[in-house]
């Protein structure tokens, strides 16, 4: 059996590999001298599965799957399959719930996919309150101040 043959020049050390840019690792790679290259994570990388905008005092309603109403919140940012929250109070969120955004009207199902404090993102799962909706409580929700029945 064959041994492998020693390659022409050494392997760079893995501390010189971080030095370099990702075009000269693949041309090192090209003519054999390293077999991979990594580049580190970015911690500041953008995680989102759609374009975010950012908003301005845009407040929102969160109602449960019952159409109760739960607190008042601000949305920071939105895409088209999230939303980042600030809450106007800590409480606890169900699984699903609704998130109706006060400046277009707009009513969406969500669900909660990470939290810091009083800050929340949301995973959109389609345009419509988590269960039917009276037209009465719908045009409510769009009124100043919304609250819940006794």
């Amino acid at each position: 059996m064959k041994e492998p043959q020693s390659p022409r020049r050494p392997l760079l050390q893995a501390r010189r590999l971080k030095q370099l840019t990702p075009g000269a690792a693949a041309a090192l790679a090209a003519q054999g001298v390293v077999a991979y290259s990594e580049t580190p994570e970015n911690p500041n990388r953008d995680l989102r599965g759609a374009a975010r905008r950012r908003t301005h005092l845009r407040s929102a309603k969160l109602i449960d799957a019952g159409n109760a109403f739960l607190c008042e919140a601000l949305v920071q940012d939105l895409s088209a399959s999230g939303m980042r929250l600030r809450l106007a109070r800590n409480i606890g969120l169900p699984p699903r719930f609704g998130v109706h955004d006060d400046v277009s009207g707009a009513l969406y199902t969500v669900s909660q996919a990470w939290r810091r404090g009083l800050a929340v993102g949301v995973r959109i799962h389609g345009p419509g309150p988590p269960s039917p909706i009276k037209r009465s409580d719908r045009a409510a929700l769009n009124g100043r101040y919304y609250g819940v029945r006794d």
